[in-house]
């Protein structure tokens, strides 16, 4: 994200790098570092917050349910937000990963009763309200990092790439139940 940043034009010193754990406990300065590698890490010239969801400085964004939504500074105080993840459930992904930003109260209610449908999940119902609250402020942009991408083999091994490989998905029977897919 950050070359991708660099590549459009964004001085690295303007970046400000937001980590934000939830209701988990601050990562210390070591921990930190580790979030590059340590060449990457020598050579970053921007700022890197940790966000406390107890702080008095949270900015109120909006309210759900009669709910405070209150995020860091750091998320209004910006030309563009670029959440990154490698989550992906109901609460630890998408949207949900601003909720990560937010103050105590909004964490402590975001619950659901499974990770993986945001039917019936107060979680997601409030980090979509956030979402939508902070773009109203500034534009966002969301990356999912897939850290196990499928991997076919034998005869689908190099799908989609390799033209051998398509030929045998199409003389595959499983070729009906992926027509069917959307």
């Amino acid at each position: 994200a950050l070359d991708e940043l660099g590549r459009l034009g964004v001085p690295e010193e303007r970046v400000t790098l937001l980590v934000a754990g939830g209701l988990g406990r601050r990562l210390r300065r070591r921990e930190l570092e580790g979030l590059f590698e340590p060449a990457r890490a020598r050579s970053f010239h921007g700022r890197v917050d940790v966000h406390d969801c107890e702080s008095g400085d949270l900015v109120q964004v909006g309210e759900a349910d009669g709910l405070p939504l209150r995020v860091s500074p750091s998320l209004v105080d910006t030309d563009v937000v670029v959440a990154v993840t490698a989550a992906e459930t109901v609460l630890h992904g998408g949207a949900a990963t601003l909720l990560g930003a937010a103050n105590a109260q909004a964490l402590r209610a975001a619950d659901a009763p499974s990770l993986l449908e945001s039917a019936g999940s107060r979680g997601w119902q409030l980090a979509v309200a956030l979402e939508r609250a902070l773009v109203q402020r500034v534009p966002a942009i969301g990356a999912s990092i897939v850290l196990n991408h499928p991997r076919l083999t034998n005869a689908y091994r190099g799908y989609p790439f390799e033209r051998g490989s398509s030929q045998a998905l199409v003389r595959s029977p499983g070729r009906r139940v992926l027509n069917v897919l959307p």
